[in-house]
């Protein structure tokens, strides 16, 4: 972590003990400010005719991310937590297999057709944002386990810039190419809303403290967006509640009686149920809709270090 961050670390917590103070005699608070990288996957797949006819893999490796978290104790044994995140603009890479008959081999990703490689795919944005409320269970020395339901909302969204590729025309892989470095070719798009329940417990030795959380729960109006420039097409998808599976560990030190510096690492997975897909040719807004002809997902894997404060 560069000298930069540690600045915006400790003076927004400086800020927030200001924002603290009113709560202070009834309603305690505690705010965690967090930077770390973190690596995120978006996956596209297209169905016909439930045969699969292109694939887009987007990721975005060691992305720095800060996020931020005011937690208030509402009640006894009652907490609601509020936080977000932001991914700062980071070059990524993008994938883009088709099975175009009769030239494809197999549905296999060794067995396309037709494969574009960019490598300039650049993040135009990444952000998220949780509300979450919590109920304490066990509270037993240095034992603690609680239970929580919350919403959570994610946004990321990449365009790919230039790049090369192989397609078959007359024959298998018979013709190779580039495209205009400088021209946008696909803009992609998640919009992932989910409801989930969280069970969260923590363990305290001296200064030491170790927590683990998991969460479940389903997206709602999943959404994802396409654009084609170079064809002048737009896909928009809209998909069925899917699955969200998170987990997250965090190992944190006492610096003093209200303050901690932790070690976190989260891992999160959505896998989309098929969806429907409404294809739009943008020059003369004629459409068409295809219904179960479209699948995808999204990951991420995060660490991070932060420092937590109790008013």
């Amino acid at each position: 972590m560069n000298h930069r961050l540690f600045v915006l670390t400790w003076t927004t917590l400086l800020s927030g003990s200001a924002l603290a103070a009113d709560f202070r005699s009834s309603m305690p608070v505690t705010v965690s400010v967090e930077t770390g990288i973190e690596t995120i996957e978006a996956k596209g797949t297209v169905f016909q005719d439930g045969r699969k006819i292109s694939h887009l893999d987007w990721k975005s490796e060691n992305l720095m991310v800060l996020r931020g978290t005011l937690a208030i104790d509402v009640a006894p044994d009652w907490t609601v937590s509020v936080s977000g995140k932001k991914g700062l603009s980071r070059d990524g890479e993008m994938v883009d297999y088709d099975w175009v008959e009769p030239f494809y081999q197999n549905g296999s990703k060794s067995g396309w057709s037709h494969r574009s490689i960019h490598p300039d795919t650049r993040l135009d944005h990444y952000y998220g944002g949780s509300i979450e409320l919590n109920k304490k269970l066990v509270e037993n020395g240095g034992t603690s386990l609680s239970a929580g339901i919350g919403a959570q909302y994610t946004d990321v969204k990449w365009t790919a810039y230039g790049g090369s590729y192989i397609y078959s025309y007359e024959g298998f892989r018979d013709r190779q190419g580039s495209f205009n470095p400088s021209e946008a070719g696909i803009t992609y798009r998640h919009k992932i809303p989910v409801l989930y329940a969280s069970l969260n417990g923590s363990q305290k030795w001296d200064n030491w403290t170790l927590s683990a959380g998991l969460k479940a729960g389903g997206t709602v109006k999943l959404k994802d967006e396409d654009d084609h420039w170079l064809r002048s097409l737009r896909y928009d998808r809209t998909f069925g509640v899917s699955p969200m599976l998170g987990a997250n560990l965090d190992l944190g030190y006492d610096l003093t009686a209200s303050s901690s510096l932790y070690l976190s690492g989260k891992i999160e997975k959505t896998k989309f149920k098929r969806g429907d897909t409404t294809v739009r040719h943008t020059p003369t807004g004629l459409s068409e809709t295809a219904t179960d002809a479209a699948g995808g997902s999204f990951d991420s894997l995060s660490i991070g270090l932060g420092i937590k404060t109790r008013f």
